[in-house]
């Protein structure tokens, strides 16, 4: 018997810089509040398309919480409208302070 595929390279592992999360953490601490931020114990295993930026650039992936619902990727998700408000301003905050 013979077996051949076709193996094929998905996304690269999303790897921040840790520069990078130096100043996402302090944007949050200082702008939010330390009490805001969870850091993960453990690597998440999903594949993003901002892992071929981080190729390129040094960055940080970081997750923006949503309260509490279904997970993202299911029927019964409800985004939480006033998120968009608090996310705006971290972005602000982030490109602001690193300007500066």
């Amino acid at each position: 018997a013979e077996v051949s595929f076709d193996w094929q390279t998905g996304y690269p592992a999303t790897i921040n810089d840790a520069a990078a999360v130096d100043v996402a953490r302090a944007t949050v601490s200082t702008h939010f509040g330390e009490d805001q931020m969870i850091e993960l114990d453990t690597p998440l295993m999903g594949s993003e398309d901002f892992s071929f930026l981080l190729e390129k650039v040094p960055g940080a992936y970081v997750l923006i919480g949503n309260g509490d619902s279904s997970g993202l990727h299911t029927t019964t998700y409800d985004f939480h409208d006033a998120i968009l408000e608090r996310g705006a301003k971290y972005f602000y905050y982030l490109a602001k302070d690193s300007l500066v």
